[in-house]
């Protein structure tokens, strides 16, 4: 789908396009009542599944999005979500300045920045995976992200990290899988997601450490042409090779605990994470050097 220059919906006037994820569309708009200018993601209706689910999906996603948002200074503002000629919509604040991959087009990132800004998203997580909210008159206690990815974490005209997309996010407390067929990006997904389609807090963990990795080496941890060979990688239970200098040794160590393929022996929290990422940052004490 395809909306030209100028081409009004609803409310909103289309300036130009910003990108696509997944089945959505998201264009730089103006809100003609508003004159704000908001960042409209829209997804053309349609009675096949996979658009289904993928309206389910971002109608759920934007209303946790817009929960979290209230209680966390660095999670994008939700405007308004609905059904509107056609699409539904998903209308938010519009960050300007650059994402991660577009900082790390010209290169690896310099550690102390890398870090700090793992630092941010895992605080975002911290605050996602302890959220309580009643929702559609369901009481949930907690929500992934689901898509954590240097495309969905953007540094702001400021310098301040922003988180994106909540798009796919989903109640801890809900059963429903989301598949790799579905949603989120293979290079990013952990192996037990891989493996059975389940979403949770560690999946958040795996794709923060993944994004870190890459932040710092200018490399992820498993890379690989194909996306079918680089899913066997990944779900190989082979742990990634360390992280190349310029990687201090306390956070390489940080990450091959973040990155061990059994999932018992990496950290069990955003919080956890995050201490270890502020002890390093602090030139403190890091508890995965004094594990070994």
């Amino acid at each position: 789908m395809i909306a030209p220059a100028s081409r009004k919906i609803g409310k909103y006037e289309i300036r130009q396009k910003l990108g696509r994820g997944g089945m959505a569309d998201v264009y730089l708009a103006n809100d003609t009542e508003s004159g704000q200018t908001v960042a409209l993601k829209l997804i053309e209706h349609s009675s096949d599944a996979d658009t289904c689910a993928s309206i389910e999906a971002e109608m759920r996603g934007a209303t946790l999005q817009a929960r979290l948002a209230d209680v966390d200074p660095r999670v994008v503002h939700v405007f308004g979500a609905g059904d509107l000629e056609g699409f539904f919509h998903v209308a938010m604040e519009y960050v300007d300045g650059q994402d991660l991959a577009e900082l790390m087009r010209h290169g690896r990132l310099e550690v102390e920045f890398a870090v700090d800004v793992a630092l941010a998203v895992a605080q975002t997580l911290e605050n996602a995976h302890k959220l309580e909210a009643s929702v559609g008159g369901k009481w949930i206690q907690g929500i992934v992200h689901g898509d954590i990815k240097p495309k969905n974490i953007r540094i702001d005209s400021h310098g301040n990290v922003r988180v994106l997309d909540f798009g796919i996010a989903k109640a801890l407390s809900m059963s429903r899988k989301l598949t790799r067929n579905e949603f989120g990006s293979v290079p990013y997904a952990s192996p037990e997601r891989l493996d059975t389609g389940e979403v949770n807090a560690g999946s958040d963990l795996w794709s923060l450490a993944v994004m870190l990795y890459e932040m710092i080496t200018g490399l992820r941890p498993y890379e690989s042409e194909s996306t079918e060979r680089l899913e066997r990688m990944i779900r190989s239970g082979i742990a990634p090779p360390p992280a190349p200098d310029p990687c201090p040794d306390a956070l390489r160590r940080i990450l091959m605990k973040a990155l061990a393929p059994d999932p018992s022996l990496r950290y069990q929290s955003a919080s956890t994470l995050g201490l270890e990422l502020a002890a390093f940052r602090a030139g403190g004490k890091v508890a995965a050097v004094e594990e070994d």
